[in-house]
Formats: C-alpha cells, sequence, structure tokens
C-alpha cells in the first residue's frame, strides 16, 4: 500500500511540472535582430527549433494582415472535418465562373462548369493559393468553423473573417476593416505549424497529409529559396499583399526539424519582382537560421 501511494504522489507532482518550454538562443537572436531593425517595414519573426526547443521570437505577437497565410489554418479546418466525418473529401464540386475570384490560382482561367473534388480544391489552395479554390473549401466548411477551431486550439489570433475578396465580413468587421481577409501573428502560426510537424492534431496520418500538401508547394522565393540539400525539405505557405508579404514553413533536415514564421508589413517596396525587398529578407533570414540549425557553432 506505501509503494502505491508514493506512485499516485508522484504522478500527482508530474501532472504540476509545466511541459517543455521553448528556450530562446541569444546567439541566433543576435544575427537575427540586425535584418529586422534594418527593413524598411514591420517584420516579425517566430522560429522554433523541434529537436533542442531553442526558440527566437521578435515581435512574434505583432498582429499582421493574414493575406493568403491564413489558408493553412483552412487547411487544417477542412481536414478536422474529414476526420469527424463533415465533409467528404472525395466530394464532387462544381466550379462555377461566375464565382471567379482574381489574384492567385487557375482555376478562373479553366472552364465553367468543371468538376474537381474537395481534396483537389484543397490541393489547389495551398500549392497554387488559388482563391478561387480557396472559397470553395470555404463554402463546405464555413468561416466561422475556422475561427472556432484556432480558438478551441488556443490559437485566437489567427482569424478569418470573410471569403477571398468577399465584399463584406461574415465575422468581426472591425477587424476586417483592419486587417482585410484575415490576421495572424508569427507566434500562433508557429505554434500552430508545430502541432501539425509533432502529428498532435487530428491524427497522425492527416497531419502528414497537410505536411505532404505543403510540400508541394509551387512559390519556393522566400524561405525555402537558399534551402537545400540531401534530405532537406521545406512545407511551407505564403501570402502577398501589396504592403504585405509572409511566410510561414516547416523544415525538416537530417540533423533536425524547426519551423520558422517570417512576417511583414508596411512594407516600403510594394514592387511584385523576384527581388523585393521583402522576399530577399525573408530568405536570406531563412538561410541564416538553416545554417546555424544545421551547423550551429
Amino acid at each position: 500500500m506505501g509503494r502505491k501511494l508514493v506512485l499516485h504522489f508522484c504522478a500527482a507532482i508530474l501532472l504540476l511540472v509545466p511541459p517543455v518550454l521553448a528556450v530562446e538562443n541569444p546567439i541566433l537572436r543576435d544575427r537575427i535582430k540586425p535584418w529586422v531593425d534594418d527593413f524598411k517595414g514591420t517584420m516579425g519573426i517566430a522560429l522554433k527549433n523541434l529537436s533542442t526547443n531553442e526558440s527566437v521570437y521578435i515581435n512574434a505577437d505583432e498582429r499582421f494582415p493574414s493575406e493568403s497565410v491564413i489558408k493553412v489554418p483552412v487547411l487544417v479546418e477542412a481536414l478536422f472535418q474529414a476526420h469527424e466525418q463533415r465533409v467528404n473529401l472525395s466530394k464532387s464540386i462544381r466550379y462555377r465562373a461566375a464565382e471567379h475570384v482574381g489574384g492567385s490560382g487557375i482555376l478562373r482561367h479553366l472552364h465553367d462548369g468543371l468538376e474537381l473534388t474537395l481534396h483537389d480544391a484543397i490541393f489547389l489552395m495551398i500549392t497554387l493559393s488559388d482563391n478561387t479554390a480557396t472559397n470553395l473549401v470555404l463554402d463546405e466548411i464555413g468561416v466561422r468553423a475556422v475561427n472556432r477551431r484556432m480558438e478551441m486550439l488556443g490559437l485566437p489570433n489567427l482569424k478569418i473573417f470573410r471569403k477571398v475578396f468577399g465584399k463584406e465580413a461574415l465575422v468581426y468587421p472591425e477587424w476586417e476593416n483592419e486587417f482585410a481577409l484575415g490576421m495572424v501573428t508569427p507566434r500562433e502560426m508557429c505554434e500552430l505549424l508545430e502541432k501539425i510537424t509533432r502529428k498532435e492534431i487530428i491524427s497522425p496520418g492527416a497531419c502528414d497529409q497537410m505536411i505532404g500538401i505543403m510540400r508541394r508547394q509551387f512559390y519556393d522565393t522566400r524561405i525555402p529559396r537558399y534551402i537545400s540539400g540531401d534530405g532537406v525539405w521545406v512545407a511551407n505557405k505564403g501570402g502577398s499583399g501589396t504592403h504585405n508579404r509572409h511566410d510561414a514553413a516547416i523544415i525538416h533536415t537530417p540533423k533536425c526539424d524547426y519551423v520558422l514564421c517570417i512576417f511583414t508589413k508596411n512594407n516600403q517596396d510594394t514592387s511584385w519582382r523576384y527581388d523585393n525587398k521583402a522576399h530577399t529578407a525573408i530568405a536570406d533570414i531563412s538561410k541564416l537560421v538553416f545554417d546555424y540549425c544545421v551547423t550551429p557553432e
């Protein structure tokens, strides 16, 4: 009996011990900080090495207009609903040309009446950032459901307010006026990607499915730009607006896995060139982080 009491006591003590928290890496922070300070705009960064729990957070709780990065929470909610058997990823969806919206994507260039599955629409939403496909997905799962799910996951600052290029906010109109499509913070997007990488949400298979889709990302001019090597891969989703450029990624190397989110707003360089200052800054910071994580001093 005494041994059982001791075991129960030890178990109770373990329940009181908090989970392993991220430990800031001052060396890496000092190397990244000048890039943030010199950037002509506002930059926020969240980085976590999932192998060592080392982290760097700079302006990580700043709210940014989400642009298309919010499609990651949409992806998560779609897979949650599929797991709960509320939607069927094989369901046939008919594209109507009258429903197309501008910006990124290929659907708007295809013929009226094209049939695709919900999974196809999800794939296009992430890999080509297809805005019309995103709206097809949102028609199936609902804008409000995305926000409720993020709140349940402890991520209240990941929010979508309307369909892409929607005429009015479906929720939180006061925030939609400030952030447009949605809002994000680097820290919470980093936490969402960490949950996916660690297979802590939905199911391990669903997390693998989400990572698999993100690994097929077409746009690779930011975080993945200078990253390569045997056994290295990047699963990312970017976002762009005139004054905002973002990227959020899971990076796998033979040595470690890490998640990196770099968001920018109020950018002076509003060009759409390959060498846009935000694009190159994000790429350069990503390379710095990659080199450090793979070969730390």
